[in-house]
């Protein structure tokens, strides 16, 4: 679904990040610590908090990171 516009979003719930990525890489939750930290700094603390967790698999096409997220919308 579209929104339209960014100032729709009231809150952000989740953030599931998939890291695509060697094993001697020890620290992959820190790619998905960046993009909170960029929410953050767009939505400010009051509509950037939210729950987050990441994992290290395999992705198709070789891509480096996938995210999906849970956002609260004003209608």
């Amino acid at each position: 679904m579209r929104i339209g516009d960014l100032d729709r979003i009231t809150g952000w719930c989740r953030v599931f990040g998939t890291i695509n990525c060697v094993p001697s890489l020890n620290k992959p939750s820190a790619v998905i610590n960046g993009f909170s930290e960029l929410i953050l700094d767009v939505f400010g603390p009051e509509i950037g908090r939210h729950a987050r967790s990441a994992v290290v698999v395999g992705l198709p096409l070789n891509f480096p990171v996938e995210v999906e997220a849970e956002v609260m919308i004003a209608l």
